[in-house]
């Protein structure tokens, strides 16, 4: 019989060495520089870009009929560093910018598509930053103020209050980019645009008014590596103290 001591030791070198073995696995994944840009708008003609590759890029169209400007789209990028824990995989979700549909009274020609990419640079620990790209497709539909409003009801009522709302149709081309580091391989996973948590791909945007959504997204890792050397040696380590252990005691 191993004596309850014995066992106890056992024990606590079979702990350090599963705790280095996760010390070992853990990283820090910091994504940083996100800029965007809105591209490739149909008709192009219609469009006036602004602040395009920087952290806030925005969109406008139409001939404005107020004093609260033109209709349009915005992207705020978050400008400080995020950062990310793996494992446990995923990470814990983080927002990367927020979306922003400017509906405002316009006459003359509207969108009715454009993309969206969203640049990042990834680091894992510190080492060399890894750019990735994402590429966001939106359709448009600049709908009349007089009705009958083709979505979300009847005019003059709930989002159709101010006029018929515009609707924003939302998918996603390219939400996810891996990349290696050694024999570790991670995922940056854009989750889509969330509001109130959930990932939305249509939006209704009251008239005179704005609509937001955040761009979330997680990482990921799937590790190919071989057990850390530094957990066997503990281990054995261990059994070879718990064997002069019983010699003594024998």
């Amino acid at each position: 019989m191993v004596p309850r001591f014995a066992l106890s030791v056992l024990a606590g070198v079979s702990a350090c060495a599963l705790m280095a073995a996760s010390s070992a696995n853990a990283h820090t994944v910091t994504i940083s520089s996100i800029t965007a840009s809105w591209l490739n708008a149909t008709p192009t003609a219609v469009a006036s870009f602004y602040g395009n590759t920087t952290a806030d890029p925005y969109v406008r169209w139409g001939t404005a009929t107020t004093g609260n400007g033109r209709s349009g789209y915005d992207f705020d990028a978050t400008t400080s560093a995020i950062v990310a824990n793996v494992p446990p995989s995923p990470s814990s979700s983080f927002t990367l910018g927020t979306f922003t549909h400017v509906n405002q009274p316009i006459t003359g020609s509207s969108i009715t598509g454009i993309q969206l990419q969203v640049n990042a640079l990834v680091s894992v620990d510190g080492g060399t930053a890894t750019s990735l790209s994402f590429l966001f497709d939106f359709t448009h539909d600049e709908t009349s103020n007089s009705g009958p409003c083709p979505y979300g009801g009847q005019n003059n009522q709930g989002v159709n209050i101010n006029g018929c709302a515009d609707r924003v149709t939302v998918s996603y081309n390219l939400a996810s980019q891996t990349f290696m580091v050694g024999s570790d391989e991670y995922t940056l996973a854009l989750q889509g645009f969330q509001v109130g948590g959930v990932t939305q791909t249509q939006f209704l945007t009251i008239e005179n008014q704005d609509n937001t959504a955040s761009l979330v997204g997680v990482v990921e890792l799937r590790s190919i590596a071989a057990p850390e050397p530094v957990s066997m040696a503990l281990l054995g380590t261990g059994l070879v103290g718990l064997g002069a252990l019983r010699r003594r005691r024998s």
